[in-house]
């Protein structure tokens, strides 16, 4: 007999929501290529912004008094409890996401860890992230 442990949970959610994003990006970029009439941009967009839970960004540290730092690091919380996942990186100078980001997975009473990805996965969740707005660049 087989028993499943947190850390399974954890990925199996991972995994499952990674071939959900690599679905929405392949829809969208053939709604954005025209190359399937029955599916129209604003519906393959509304398909991945409105998905996630949570999109919060997040500030460096500044001196009361200066100017107010634009974002410096984002996270887009696809899921809670346990498991948890997340993706999670820095932003550039404008205000998009750096393609070091990562996707992130928790369980219970356990650290955000990332999840291993492809090459192809790794791409894919990054132009996921690009379609969200996270505020004005420096």
């Amino acid at each position: 007999m087989t028993t499943t442990t947190e850390n399974d949970h954890a990925e199996e959610n991972a995994r499952a929501w990674m071939e959900t994003i690599r679905e929405q990006v392949a829809t969208i970029k053939a709604a954005e290529a025209l190359a399937n009439p029955g599916q129209t941009y604003d519906d393959a967009l509304d398909a991945i912004t409105e998905g996630p839970l949570s999109v919060q960004v997040r500030s460096p540290w500044y001196t009361p008094g200066e100017k107010e730092s634009p974002p410096a690091e984002f996270e887009i919380l696809l899921s809670t409890g346990g498991p948890a996942l997340r993706i999670f990186g820095d932003l550039d100078h404008n205000g998009q996401p750096e393609p070091s980001l990562a996707l992130q997975k928790q369980d219970w009473f356990q650290p955000w860890t990332d999840v291993r990805l492809s090459p192809e996965e790794r791409d894919d969740l990054n132009t996921y992230a690009c379609y969200f707005w996270f505020g004005e660049g420096a």
